[in-house]
């Protein structure tokens, strides 16, 4: 998140984090043992601000006993390769049988180095990250990181090296995470589509909102998403979701959801905060 000082001047940063806990409904082969029920409906819960990970940890176990996890025979979790989320999720949810990483994370670094390999080629270079990804998908990592390992590099071309070394390295990192195959096959979900769908809803819209409202701004898109989504389930209505925000987000909302409306009409104040 870009973050503007008084007078226009930069200043630093802030990262707004997205969790998410949902009982995943994985599309099966038919005859699966781990098929859900044929009216299994996805069902979530979800949180966005300016949390630190230890806090950020508390709210969600929190929300997740709220819908009875605590119940479910099996809990799996699903990230990005971001510094302290496997640790995040080890000490906040003990029972993760996994720590999956993101399969389409994963991707977009092996596509970053397909184009790295064929600048402007973009059919050859979709070409050879299909191929990876087909080999990462079904061998699991250990086989995409001895193909790139035995990869031919261009001797004279030091930026695809250097890319190389990168996604290599992200690779062998992550590399005890990406047991693909055996998680496909106990039913468990390898992307993270539905935390994706919840960023680009919750915080990924560009808006200009004032500091004091910010964190609220990112509570009730949460919330108000999560209600789209059980409404989408149950009938495909929206209405009556924004009554029910008051029930839900913290004692600012009203003045953050007003701030809301507003953002589309308001040039970014002093001290504002532009989420991107």
């Amino acid at each position: 998140m870009r973050q503007q000082a008084c007078g226009g001047g930069v200043a630093d940063g802030r990262m707004p984090y997205v969790g998410m806990v949902y009982n995943a409904v994985p599309e099966l082969p038919e005859g699966s043992p781990h098929a859900p029920p044929a009216k299994a409906r996805m069902q979530a819960r979800y949180l966005a601000g300016f949390y630190a990970l230890p806090d950020l940890g508390e709210q969600m176990r929190r929300q997740g006993g709220q819908v009875g996890m605590d119940k479910a025979e099996r809990w799996s979790g699903l990230t990005d390769g971001g510094n302290g989320l496997e640790h995040f999720m080890e000490v906040h949810f003990p029972r993760v049988e996994a720590v999956i990483l993101d399969f389409c994370h994963a991707a977009d670094h092996l596509g970053d180095l397909a184009r790295a390999l064929h600048p402007g080629d973009e059919e050859q270079s979709k070409a050879l990250k299909g191929e990876w990804c087909h080999i990462m998908k079904h061998e699991g990592g250990n086989a995409i990181v001895a193909a790139l390992e035995n990869l031919a590099l261009p001797p004279r071309r030091p930026a695809v090296r250097a890319k190389h070394a990168e996604v290599l390295g992200y690779l062998k990192n992550n590399v005890h995470r990406m047991d693909y195959p055996t998680y496909q096959a106990k039913g468990w979900l390898i992307g993270s589509g539905a935390v994706e769908s919840a960023c680009k809803t919750v915080v990924g819209q560009r808006l200009n909102w004032r500091v004091s409202a910010g964190v609220n701004t990112a509570r009730i898109r949460s919330a108000t998403f999560a209600l789209s989504t059980k409404a989408n389930q149950n009938s495909g209505a929206h209405s009556g979701n924004e009554a029910l925000i008051d029930s839900i987000c913290s004692v600012n909302e009203k003045e953050a959801h007003t701030n809301l409306q507003n953002t589309s009409r308001m040039g970014p104040p002093n001290g504002s905060r532009r989420l991107r």
